[in-house]
């Protein structure tokens, strides 16, 4: 390819990145659910679908954490992988994508997020492992199918899926009373199977066997930092005794 053509979709790129950026976080947060209005339906390629889990049974640092998550992988599957490929004649060639989806540009989209809204990690052990999850995640995703913008929207529909299991598994976690009820929990592979199979049902969504396992990894890695992160907020028996 010409090398001043490669450069022109590269720059056209990085202007829709711009552009799409500040439309797509206006209208979508802080509310998580879906505010894109009328007038930026053209502008901004995706809508958010996802809604927690009514009457407060989900701790606040999960829904947080896995808003910023979420939002992050959708975010730069439409914006950043979608848009690049648009300017690609065979869409087939994976390669590109592959070499996408790397630490580094995936830490400028969580980055992006964090200015915004606030969000923080608690340690860079954290973001490290949630920028590794959003990695597997869209890079299974690119795996699977070729991108487009139906291809996209459905895979939002798995994103789906994955944050209501993480949501209702939280639950199960914290209910638990000792740590290693925490632990065992959160890597209970039959219960995460069972809610990926009963949400499967309720939205009519299937996935494929290669993905129920990429699903179950990321879930069990997301509640095994959560765990972690709640560990490091716990205060010291010898904080308690000053008290």
């Amino acid at each position: 390819m010409n090398i001043y053509i490669f450069l022109l979709i590269e720059i056209l790129v990085i202007h829709a990145f711009i552009k799409c950026s500040a439309e797509c976080v206006k209208e979508t947060y802080p509310d998580h659910i879906e505010k894109i209005t009328t007038r930026n339906r053209g502008e901004c390629p995706y809508k958010l679908i996802y809604e927690h889990l009514p009457n407060g049974t989900v701790r606040e640092d999960v829904m947080k954490l896995a808003d910023l998550e979420f939002q992050a992988t959708v975010y730069f599957l439409f914006i950043v992988l979608l848009a690049y490929m648009k300017h690609r004649k065979d869409n087939t060639n994976k390669q590109e994508l592959f070499s996408k989806i790397c630490y580094s540009e995936v830490e400028t989209t969580i980055d992006y997020f964090i200015q915004h809204f606030g969000n923080r990690f608690k340690d860079k052990r954290s973001k490290d492992k949630c920028i590794d999850r959003i990695i597997r995640r869209l890079n299974f995703i690119v795996i699977e199918g070729i991108l487009t913008k139906d291809y996209c929207e459905r895979a939002q529909k798995y994103f789906w899926i994955e944050q209501r299991v993480i949501e209702e598994m939280s639950v199960k976690v914290f209910k638990e009373k000792t740590d290693d009820k925490k632990r065992n929990m959160c890597i209970n592979e039959l219960a995460i199977k069972s809610l990926i199979s009963k949400l499967e049902r309720g939205r009519n969504i299937k996935l494929s066997d290669g993905m129920i396992a990429n699903t179950v990894s990321t879930v069990e890695d997301f509640l095994l930092d959560l765990l972690r992160e709640a560990e490091i907020n716990k205060p010291s028996k010898e904080s308690l005794k000053k008290e």
